[in-house]
């Protein structure tokens, strides 16, 4: 038998819902006939819910998007206002367990490895469940080799992000915010492995803070801003 304490809350899972419905209503393809959106693939929709709960990572995708597209790299200005956003305390969570400080990183580290930092399956398919059961959103099957799962928001959904979450509930502005710092300045992020690119980012710092000879007790990533921007962060 399951001990109590395992059971998720209803806050959390509430949250875990609306955050869900806004991954898929910010970043889902639109399907102009119906007014709504979609998201393909679970794997898809896992890692974009990791990345909203962890905009530190956001922040490191950016960084490396910089290095690695002209066409990123030509939005520098804007690039650097949003990359202080998202590694500024307004991004803080407010669990002490991933509060990014300079004194500690293994938050950093931690935020960087999806499967150790992701949600429990229970909470999840709780807040899939509450979604689907009140008609917020469509879980369906999608053609192709291997079938995916389609996650399509409902006119209803829309509504309800749109009058009731969006204005009224502080971490909503956030959610959308960071939702925009992925479509305006990582442009290949329909087809990106974001488990393997963060692996890679945090293989760098890990060989920056050796190069820099930087203390554990140090947070190396804004050593590795200075060294892309020449500014300090």
């Amino acid at each position: 038998m399951e001990h109590p304490a395992a059971s998720p809350s209803p806050a959390a899972v509430e949250l875990d819902a609306l955050r869900l419905l806004t991954v898929v209503h910010q970043l889902g393809e639109p399907l102009a006939e119906e007014s709504t959106t979609l998201l393909r693939g679970e794997r898809q929709l896992l890692a974009l819910d990791h990345l909203m709960r962890h905009p530190e990572a956001i922040a490191l995708l950016l960084v490396d998007a910089f290095e690695r597209l002209p066409q990123v790299a030509d939005k520098r200005a804007a690039l650097l206002r949003r990359l202080r956003w998202l590694l500024g305390a307004e991004n803080a969570p407010p669990a002490p367990t991933f509060r990014r400080a300079r004194s500690r990183v293994q938050g950093t580290e931690r935020r960087l490895t999806m499967l150790a930092a992701g949600i429990p399956w229970r909470r999840r398919d709780d807040a899939l469940a509450q979604l689907t059961c009140r008609a917020l959103l469509a879980i369906e099957p999608l053609a192709g080799q291997p079938p995916l799962a389609g996650y399509r928001i409902t006119p209803r959904g829309v509504d309800l992000l749109e009058q009731r979450f969006y204005p009224a509930v502080k971490i909503a502005a956030a959610y959308q915010k960071r939702c925009a710092a992925i479509r305006e300045y990582l442009p290949d992020w329909q087809r990106l492995d974001f488990e393997s690119r963060l692996a890679a980012i945090g293989e760098r710092l890990e060989e920056l803070r050796r190069e820099e000879q930087l203390p554990r007790e140090l947070d190396v990533v804004p050593s590795l801003f200075e060294r892309v921007f020449r500014e300090r962060l």
